[in-house]
């Protein structure tokens, strides 16, 4: 609507300004006259070159990705060629383990400590998706995990990352990804790609307090919450709390311990597509090399405590 405006007054801009024939000097009744429409001529054609400069700089801008960033509260907005210009800026090659690609690849990237600055080891950091994908990941565990170290990896439009499939879009433009990583110790979930924007928040127990177990569970259990937040929050919510906007909730109305059969579940758990299919099905299998047969317990278990207190 606003660009339209702009070259609607340019236009207007430069129709005045384009010559016309007019009556010879002969006929001017005043020759002064003349001279000052040569003067708004010339004033209507500065107003015209300046929308049209300001209308390309505003497409300009609205064309380069944009990353949203808010931290306690105060956002920031970042351009990509202005995360292409950080002093932080490193190469980082991915291996096997890059979620997205499946393969090497090497990206220009920031380490999130230097982008986000020093943060509380409690908090944690959502990270939005386009697709709506949610996940949070505690401070403490993006800053080491081991060897292991998050970092930003920015999309140059001038080189385009590959696509993730045929007809599909890129993992750009910003892509979290790990280095120092052996694929066991990072999960599928804290590779988010696609993403749109980062929020630093406190923690996920004291944002959502509905979605916690009973601090006195057994150790099984409150292992399971743990799970459920790296594997399950992503999509899922909690009686009726959570980020997540890609799956439904899965305690509200009704818990799936309580209208699967545990074999059921866990089969939906592990190759959803082997128990229900269905259009815009999204959720990925969970085989024994992302979750093994212990963690799976442990969630179960979780979602069982949670189908008693329901809110």
């Amino acid at each position: 609507m606003k660009s339209a405006l702009v070259r609607f007054v340019a236009a207007m801009a430069l129709s005045q300004y384009a010559p016309e024939r007019g009556p010879s000097c002969r006929q001017c009744a005043n020759l002064s006259s003349v001279g000052r429409m040569g003067n708004v001529s010339r004033l209507w054609a500065a107003i015209a070159a300046l929308f049209l400069i300001f209308d390309s700089a505003q497409s300009a801008c609205a064309a380069e990705p944009g990353l949203t960033v808010v931290i306690r509260g105060q956002q920031r907005i970042y351009r990509s060629s202005e995360l292409l210009n950080h002093p932080a800026l490193k190469q980082i090659d991915t291996d096997a383990c890059d979620e997205a690609y499946k393969g090497s690849l090497r990206y220009s990237a920031i380490p999130i400590e230097a982008l986000l600055g020093p943060l509380a080891p409690e908090d944690e950091v959502q990270f939005s998706a386009l697709d709506g994908y949610a996940p949070s990941i505690p401070v403490s565990r993006l800053t080491g995990v081991g060897n292991a170290h998050a970092h930003l990896a920015v999309e140059s439009p001038a080189v385009p990352w590959p696509a993730l499939a045929q007809g599909k879009p890129s993992a750009g433009p910003f892509y979290l990804i790990w280095s120092g990583v052996s694929c066991g110790r990072i999960g599928p979930s804290e590779w988010p790609y696609q993403i749109e924007s980062i929020k630093v928040e406190a923690s996920l127990a004291s944002r959502f307090p509905r979605m916690a177990p009973d601090p006195h569970a057994a150790p099984a259990i409150l292992a399971g919450f743990d799970i459920f937040r790296r594997d399950c929050l992503p999509c899922h919510g909690i009686n009726g709390q959570g980020d997540g906007k890609a799956g439904p909730d899965l305690n509200v109305p009704t818990s799936p311990t309580e209208y699967f059969t545990d074999s059921a579940l866990r089969r939906l758990i592990r190759d959803p597509k082997s128990v229900r299919q269905w259009a815009g099905g999204v959720m990925p299998s969970f085989d024994a090399g992302r979750l093994d047969d212990r963690d799976l317990e442990r969630l179960v278990q979780y979602l069982k405590h949670m189908a008693s207190r329901r809110r």
